[in-house]
């Protein structure tokens, strides 16, 4: 048996968008939806549209990561009010109590913010959803401390929300282009 060459038409070759394999018949690139067999302005549109997603993913990347650090602020916040209560009531029987809570809320915030650079997604939700029921525990067990730092809270809570938003969106402009 003798090898004979594969004729140019059914040849493999790679996407110009994506890089993938694809097969010169293809009208279209199975991974991307690139127009193998479009005409040059159809593929330049492709294309433009194609960067543009991948200039909007960066931006969305860019809200995520400042996202992300606001998940480092929150857990420093959480520290430095822990120890500031303990200073200020060092005689009260739940003093220290509420520095160690403050101190595991610190880093588990610290935690998120590591995560989110994986997972920004799931991270936001959950220290929204953290943050919420802390507020809310907090607001019922001293009702006047939902006023308290109220202008903190509705950043934070905004920020949250921001990169929650930054990572649905990235995620959805992920899948579109591949």
């Amino acid at each position: 048996m003798e090898n004979s060459p594969i004729p140019a038409q059914q040849a493999n070759t790679t996407c110009t968008a994506c890089t993938s394999a694809i097969v010169l018949d293809d009208n279209f690139c199975n991974s991307c939806g690139y127009p193998v067999k479009g005409t040059e302005e159809e593929k330049d549109n492709f294309m433009a549209n194609r960067i543009s997603k991948q200039i909007d993913l960066n931006t969305h990347a860019e809200s995520m990561k400042k996202a992300g650090y606001s998940l480092y602020w929150i857990a420093g916040s959480f520290l430095l009010f822990g120890f500031i209560m303990f200073a200020v009531n060092q005689e009260a029987e739940d003093a220290v109590f509420t520095l160690i809570l403050n101190i595991v809320l610190s880093a588990v915030f610290a935690l998120l913010g590591v995560w989110s650079r994986n997972k920004p997604l799931t991270a936001f939700i959950v220290a929204l959803t953290l943050y919420g029921l802390i507020t809310i525990l907090n607001a019922i067990v001293e009702p006047a401390s939902l006023l308290r730092g109220i202008i903190v809270k509705i950043v934070v809570v905004t920020w949250l929300i921001k990169g929650m938003k930054a990572a649905m969106d990235a995620e959805k402009l992920s899948r579109e282009l591949n």
